[in-house]
């Protein structure tokens, strides 16, 4: 086995001319049958194809994977020696985990406790194997220490771990500390059952105050008006009243602002100063004109960039032109010089009558290219500036790029549709990488047609310029006929795909949204019947099935508010409910500033990019680019 190991361990070193000299398409179709034959445990048959993979990149990979399999017969030493020769390669962490936690059935756990020492990250990648081993091996202030920060996180301990915690509790926890902390996240969850349980050893005044805190939740505008009569608990008294403040100004930022100020005499200065920023900002989320002299009436102390720019959007919404400008000149410099800002500013100078200053800002802005410079320009009547820049590397140097080891093996995983591992192995290649070796990681990935990550290397290597690389024109056919049948723009259906998955066709969120155009299963199933489309939750990764059904589900939303794209795209990503709120409370209308307006950073983000995004697709397929304000305006009203 080792001499299989070493062999391959040789070969990578010469990899570097290897890819120029031999074509390995009949060899990737042996890998595949070799790691079937593998998992069949057709020994025979897995001989008979690894002896045509000599030289093959991803070779290594079957060796880990042997040893993976025969982990519980191989003696430590040959494990260990694997680690070492595969130590350049991702799954070889893959490997060492198998290995660990079948030293853990063996009970080896001063083997277990020596390799998490050299890798920490195993100690949180395997909590509980990492428990039992500290606590077997006498480690008992670092088991402690585990079982606490476990237990006050809320994570389940396993039948396994019974004698631990038992030992745990013997040891004096959880401690009262450590109880009241694990009491306090709780409460402000709702899990009142639990809470209950835990506070059997508190006094009965804190029991009290806890229950009193379980009512408000239900009814906290009328306990947080009657505060001063109540002489909550200390520990407990800051988080009741954050929880409850917090729930009132969800609701009514007003009213909680109102009630604020009637109590303020019973709290002290630092709770007075922070609830006045909560419940500030929340009203501004929420459209309150009034915001706008809570939020500059704050503390200096609870001051910052989220509160400077909140102030300036709520006197934006208010017309009050001047003293938005107050505002922006409150910022920070560097914010000051964001486009955003200097947009607004102009914008405020224009209303003002105050045209050269403006003119000369908007002009600035539009030499630019993005969301707030396409917006200068069309203001000051110029064209926006759409260039592609080559971006030429030398040759030599793309040359030894494409021969490292670490990157050939990603190319060939990329071939194989593994994106997965290509990830990997592309992400140890560039780990420390320079803004030149990530230009050359831009070039490549493009070679490759991998989108997402020529899209992410020119971000890396600052080169905005390649609108080749950033901007892919992929999905031809499917986009196309996605938007016939959706009536929506072309330009349009690529900037969703292209901010949603960054053309990753198998990417899914942590939410679980998929594919291109990232759909909510349920969502897409809605649609599939709505338009009697085949849907399923393995198609969403299919991209003509993904683009279809976003299409025609952002084409619904683009209807329901009134052609309106940019509230659609609000809505796509926030969600419908969310933007008709908006609307409810938003007296504006004008486009551009609805956008600024919009409560969430993501949301607000994510409506800007799209649009900009527009714009050049149209450039990208020879159109000449439509007037981004023309179409974020759908109708003279707007």
């Amino acid at each position: 086995m080792l001499k299989i190991l070493l062999v391959s361990l040789l070969w990578v070193v010469g990899l570097a001319d290897v890819e120029a000299a031999i074509s390995y398409q009949d060899q990737r179709i042996w890998f595949q049958q070799a790691k079937t034959a593998l998992n069949a445990k057709d020994m025979a048959t897995y001989q008979q194809l690894y002896r045509k993979l000599e030289g093959y990149p991803l070779k290594p990979y079957l060796d880990i994977w042997q040893v993976r399999e025969r982990l519980v017969d191989l003696n430590d030493r040959d494990v260990i020696e694997a680690l070492k020769v595969y130590s350049d390669i991702p799954e070889s962490e893959d490997l060492r985990r198998a290995w660990l936690e079948v030293l853990a059935v063996k009970e080896d756990w001063e083997k277990i406790n020596s390799e998490m020492d050299m890798h920490p990250s195993f100690r949180r990648a395997l909590p509980e194997i990492s428990m039992l081993a500290l606590w077997h091996q006498k480690r008992d202030a670092e088991c402690n220490a585990a079982v606490s920060s476990r237990w006050l996180a809320g994570k389940h301990m396993s039948v396994k771990l019974h004698m631990i915690e038992k030992s745990w509790q013997a040891a004096g926890h959880p401690t009262i500390s450590e109880t009241k902390a694990r009491i306090l996240s709780l409460a402000k969850q709702g899990q009142w059952q639990k809470v209950h349980a835990l506070a059997l050893k508190l006094s009965k005044k804190e029991k009290n105050d806890l229950q009193l805190w379980q009512t408000m939740q239900s009814h906290s505008q009328d306990y947080l008006a009657d505060w001063s009569k109540y002489g909550i608990e200390p520990w407990l008294a800051k988080d009741m009243l954050f929880d409850g403040f917090t729930r009132v100004s969800r609701k009514d930022a007003e009213q909680a602002w109102l009630i604020l100020q009637e109590i303020r005499k019973v709290l002290s200065v630092d709770a007075i100063n922070e609830l006045e920023k909560e419940v500030a900002l929340r009203a501004a989320r929420q459209h309150v004109p009034q915001a706008a002299v809570w939020l500059a009436g704050l503390d200096v102390s609870v001051r910052d960039n989220q509160t400077r720019e909140w102030q300036t959007r709520i006197r934006l919404m208010n017309s009050q032109w001047q003293e938005a400008l107050a505002s922006i000149a409150d910022m920070s410099s560097a914010l000051q010089e964001q486009s955003n800002w200097l947009y607004w500013k102009a914008y405020a100078l224009n209303a003002l009558g105050q045209q050269v200053e403006a003119e000369s800002l908007f002009q600035s802005l539009a030499s630019e290219r993005g969301y707030y410079s396409f917006l200068a320009a069309e203001r000051s009547s110029l064209p926006y500036q759409l260039r592609n820049r080559l971006f030429a590397v030398d040759e030599q140097s793309l040359s030894l790029f494409r021969s490292q080891p670490a990157i050939v093996r990603a190319g060939e995983w990329v071939k194989l549709g593994e994106e997965g591992k290509a990830i990997r192995e592309w992400s140890v290649a560039l780990s420390a990488a320079t803004a030149e070796q990530w230009l050359l990681a831009m070039h490549v990935a493009s070679q490759w047609q991998w989108h997402d990550q020529a899209i992410r290397a020119a971000w890396k290597a600052e080169a905005s310029d390649a609108l080749l690389a950033r901007f892919p024109v992929k999905y031809a056919n499917e986009v196309n006929q996605a938007a016939k049948a959706s009536g929506l723009d072309e330009s349009l259906i690529w900037s969703v795909i292209r901010q949603e998955s960054a053309f990753n066709a198998k990417a899914i969120s942590s939410v679980g949204a998929r594919g291109l155009m990232q759909l909510m299963p349920r969502t897409a199933s809605q649609v599939a019947r709505k338009y009697h489309v085949k849907s399923s939750v393995k198609l969403l990764l299919d991209p003509e099935n993904n683009i279809r059904l976003g299409a025609h589900y952002l084409a619904d939303m683009k209807s329901h508010f009134d052609d309106s794209i940019v509230m659609a795209l609000a809505a796509y990503n926030a969600g419908p409910r969310r933007v008709e709120k908006w609307n409810e409370r938003m007296v504006i209308r004008e486009a551009p500033l609805w956008v600024e307006l919009i409560p969430f950073d993501e949301t607000r983000r994510y409506v800007q990019q799209i649009m900009a995004f527009i714009t050049v697709y149209d450039w990208m397929q020879d159109k000449s680019p439509t007037s981004m304000l023309a179409r974020m305006r759908p109708s003279p009203e707007l």
